[in-house]
């Protein structure tokens, strides 16, 4: 094998490597963040980024579905893909409910309710945190199902194959 070619597959592997980590890696990082952000500021409107969030997840949810239908591959991967689905739904239903919560406690009247007494501001510190760890336990299912996924993509594509063959 020619010392061009050893480098080439070399790089192109490289390349491989950073496609399938560096997307769901940064993704996960920028979750995090967006999920200690809804948790240290339980009383700053946050709702935007739950919906996207919701948004997002539903359409991955439906192109898992989608796509397990027109899988051609083994049944395991097959299984793979609902599951992905799955997993996707799961975490859409999850976000949308961090968002009906922290719209709720983001009303006036709720606001005044709270600080009423000294039982209720405690109760209603513990409940503003349920839409970030809602966020926190949605990401992890998303970044889960997103490298099944990416797993799944890259199996039946051979990323490069074809430039390979050029040397």
């Amino acid at each position: 094998m020619s010392m061009i070619k050893k480098i080439f597959l070399y790089l192109t592997q490289s390349v491989q490597f950073i496609l399938w980590h560096f997307p769901i890696s940064i993704l996960a990082v920028v979750g995090i963040y967006f999920a200690f952000k809804i948790l240290i500021n339980p009383l700053v409107d946050t709702v935007s980024i739950t919906n996207y969030a919701f948004a997002i997840v539903i359409a991955l949810s439906s192109v898992s579905f989608s796509y397990e239908k027109t899988y051609k591959g083994e049944t395991v991967g097959k299984e793979k893909l609902r599951y992905c689905g799955e997993r996707f739904l799961h975490s859409s239903i999850l976000f949308l409910i961090a968002s009906v919560i922290k719209y709720f406690l983001m009303q006036d009247d709720v606001l005044a309710f709270s600080n009423s007494s000294s039982l209720l501001r405690f109760i209603f510190l513990i409940i503003r945190l349920f839409p970030g760890f809602l966020f926190l336990g949605s990401l992890v299912n998303v970044i889960a199902a997103l490298r099944e996924l990416n797993l799944i993509l890259f199996s039946q594509k051979k990323p490069f194959e074809e430039l390979k063959k050029i040397f």
